[in-house]
């Protein structure tokens, strides 16, 4: 007998969500469900799945032992939430996970690589962490896949990316979180070069951690310079740094 493969991606219409489901071969599934809290189907253009608008944190009605595949893109603050939402899955189920490079914490080196030791100094680091190695006790089919900073073909105006192009396209101030010029650096993926990877991940059904990157660290400054023609300085205000603010987060990719 022929298992149906049945997938399930949750944050289906978010950022990277959106972005995946779009670009994966969704024809080998006999059953898509595509789970948002608010589902934003004007940015879907794959054809055939079932849409489920349903916020993890309450109460809902689906059989989410059933897939066979379940990709979690969506993020929730309740940790405790999210924790009961993975517990509900099939342990034999391929789980594709979507973490962050926060739960590495500050680089020490020059680089953050797989085996770096994870020190989280942010509840969001912290909360990704907690996941991660309960997924890695609980799942034996599991992807983890730590996301450094993804930008470019923007929705809206909630990302570093987002924010920057509208004030400095409308000539406004741009406040980042440093006392200081390039106290912060980051390492900056274009969304399709992000997507790629990922579908790789999916596809050819790879287990395992994997930092996803390009390993080339820019302070917040250069990046905004090589992104915007007319990038002006004088328009940064520097607010000050946040106690839990990673300074120097800079990930070695690691396919």
């Amino acid at each position: 007998m022929v298992l149906e493969e049945k997938l399930l991606i949750t944050g289906a219409t978010g950022y990277l969500g959106s972005h995946l489901v779009n670009a994966l071969d969704l024809s080998k599934y006999q059953e898509i469900v595509l789970l948002d809290r608010h589902f934003k189907a004007e940015r879907i253009t794959a054809k055939g799945f079932k849409i489920k608008e349903i916020d993890l944190t309450e109460t809902y009605e689906i059989d989410l032992k059933s897939f066979t595949t379940v990709i979690h893109c969506a993020y929730l603050q309740d940790n405790e939430a999210e924790l009961k939402f993975l517990i509900k899955l099939n342990n034999n189920v391929q789980l594709i996970f979507f973490s962050s490079a926060a739960v590495y914490g500050e680089n020490t080196g020059e680089f953050l690589d797989l085996d770096s030791e994870c020190r989280p100094v942010n509840t969001y680091g912290f909360n990704k962490l907690r996941l991660e190695n309960f997924i890695q006790a609980a799942f034996k089919n599991h992807s983890i896949v730590r996301i450094a900073n993804p930008y470019g073909k923007e929705y809206a105006v909630r990302g570093f990316y987002q924010i920057a192009k509208k004030k400095l396209e409308s000539n406004e101030f741009l406040s980042i979180n440093s006392d200081k010029p390039n106290q912060i650096v980051r390492d900056f993926i274009y969304i399709d070069e992000l997507i790629k990877q990922l579908k790789t991940i999916v596809e050819k059904k790879l287990k395992g951690i994997f930092n996803i990157s390009t390993g080339i660290g820019m302070t917040l400054e250069n990046f905004l310079e090589k992104e915007f023609e007319n990038f002006n300085t004088a328009l940064i205000h520097y607010k000050g740094l946040n106690h839990d603010e990673i300074k120097n987060s800079i990930l070695k990719p690691s396919l």
